[in-house]
């Protein structure tokens, strides 16, 4: 606590700390009662320093510092939603790639499961979530399906092309 000194003084430096990194409540009023002067004192004292006008920049300093340290926040957010997201593709692919092999011996099978197109869309969506995109065009189940059953069937064909090109090479 800022008080007067033995010779009679205030410790005006403590009292400007105060005023300037205190809340609002803290005011010049406040503070001449606190320490007991007449507040006619303190006002002309804040009027000469520019107290007001440090408290704005401080205030101004604390709400920069703020927003960047949020925006640390947000992004660290953003990158492990993109990271579960991509664990969640990548599982999904997985499967999509079993799915695919058992398919090629028992063709009869063609729907796939609805876990793994719940896996592929909700980590199509945790990803488009992380990156701020909206899709406002959400797709159906059977537009999912027939997605799923085009890229199984492009699976396939590349597999095919490599399959050949090695017995063409060997």
């Amino acid at each position: 606590m800022a008080t007067k000194s033995t010779q009679g003084s205030y410790d005006w430096d403590a009292i400007r700390q105060e005023y300037v990194t205190g809340p609002n409540s803290i005011s010049t009023t406040t503070l001449s009662e606190k320490y007991g002067m007449a507040p006619s004192t303190i006002r002309r004292r804040c009027a000469a320093e520019d107290w007001v006008g440090q408290r704005k920049e401080y205030r101004n300093k604390v709400d920069e510092q703020t927003a960047d340290k949020l925006a640390s926040i947000e992004a660290e957010r953003r990158v492990e939603m993109l990271d579960l997201g991509d664990d969640m593709v990548a599982v999904g692919m997985i499967t999509l790639e079993r799915l695919k092999k058992h398919l090629e011996s028992n063709p009869e099978y063609m729907q796939p499961s609805k876990e793994m197109r719940m896996l592929l869309k909700d980590g199509a969506s945790i990803i488009q979530t992380a990156l701020g995109i909206q899709d406002t065009t959400a797709m159906s189940s059977d537009e999912f399906d027939r997605r799923i059953l085009q890229q199984m069937d492009e699976l396939v064909s590349l597999r095919e092309a490599a399959t050949a090109e090695e017995v063409d090479q060997g």
